[in-house]
């Protein structure tokens, strides 16, 4: 638990990230001998002490340091009992430390407890429990009432579903316990917006079948710039009917937050990128080569077609006029 610590300390990291390892020749080119870089000197001299001696002071000025103690010989040790000498010595002192400290320690038994008492988690708590390989802890919290569609990091991120998108039995599952697929962050991602943006074409296909919303969350504009199976994931979105003349972050609060960007359509995406079968796919399914896009409430009138030829893509320049009279816009 030091050594964590001492790793995570501001002033660890700030270090460690100014040191310029192309620089740090380990080896003295004439001597052949090791050599110690000034960074790494002053890391591992200076600072990693004076982290691991905080630490240590930390833990044991914490008013915790009792409970942590009888958690770790639980069940020996009476836990509600302290907790409730605990609480008589120091009223209105929060108990969710003990949680994260369960979690910290992988012990499962004393967490059950907790919650069974009553201690409340928090956000973070929910977090550190979805990520660990060990899915007890999660599935304590959400056995113990935690709302399985709570937004986390204050709203950033729609539901737990989007923590562990790489995680395709775990994600499974908290869909067959009831998750949402169309769960919301303040400025309108959903699961499946952020399924597009890093998770697998099944973990997508997952979401759709549990009822995802395509109209929501850019999907196509997020499918558009994927490698590799850009064409598969957009086919499947495009099944379920996916907007193709959407202009990209209407949510009133994702539009606020990018006002001074230019938003447009998954088709000028497509050709700022280049991709030809994609721009061909979307314009198939009724994208208006002719379409403008937004700054703001102001529109700018740059069309995909004006990027084609912006860009010189004679090819593109080509495809795009030949639908120039098909817009359904």
């Amino acid at each position: 638990m030091i050594l964590s610590f001492a790793f995570n300390n501001r002033s660890l990291i700030a270090a460690t990230k100014r040191m310029r390892w192309q620089r740090c020749n380990l080896l003295d080119a004439k001597a052949q001998k090791p050599v110690v870089h000034l960074s790494i000197f002053f890391v591992i001299v200076c600072i990693l002490p004076k982290a691991m001696a905080d630490f240590s002071a930390i833990f044991e000025e914490s008013p915790y340091k009792s409970l942590y103690r009888c958690i770790d010989r639980y069940p020996e040790d009476a836990l509600q009992v302290a907790i409730a000498d605990f609480q008589n010595q120091k009223p209105g002192v929060a108990f969710s430390p003990l949680l994260h400290y369960c979690v910290q320690q992988e012990r499962l038994a004393p967490f059950i407890e907790l919650l069974e008492a009553g201690v409340g988690p928090d956000e973070d708590l929910v977090e550190c429990s979805a990520l660990k390989e060990n899915t007890s802890f999660l599935f304590g919290l959400l056995e113990h009432g935690w709302p399985i569609d709570h937004t986390l990091q204050g709203g950033r991120v729609p539901s737990l579903l989007c923590l562990v998108i790489d995680r395709p039995k775990l994600f499974k599952e908290l869909l067959q316990r009831g998750a949402s697929p169309n769960a919301m962050s303040t400025s309108g991602e959903t699961p499946l917006s952020l399924a597009i943006q890093a998770g697998s074409p099944a973990t997508i296909k997952m979401l759709l079948e549990a009822g995802a919303n395509v109209h929501e969350g850019d999907v196509l504009h997020y499918a558009v710039e994927r490698q590799g199976d850009d064409l598969e994931v957009m086919r499947l979105l495009l099944s379920c009917n996916a907007p193709v003349n959407a202009i990209q972050f209407e949510h009133p609060i994702a539009r606020r937050l990018r006002h001074f960007l230019l938003r447009g359509m998954p088709l000028h995406k497509a050709c700022i990128l280049g991709k030809y079968e994609v721009v061909d796919l979307l314009l198939r399914h009724g994208a208006n080569p002719s379409s403008t896009r937004m700054r703001g409430s102001q529109i700018e009138q740059t069309t995909p077609l004006d990027i084609a030829k912006q860009q010189g893509d004679e090819s593109m320049i080509v495809l795009l006029e030949s639908y120039g009279q098909r817009s359904h816009y």
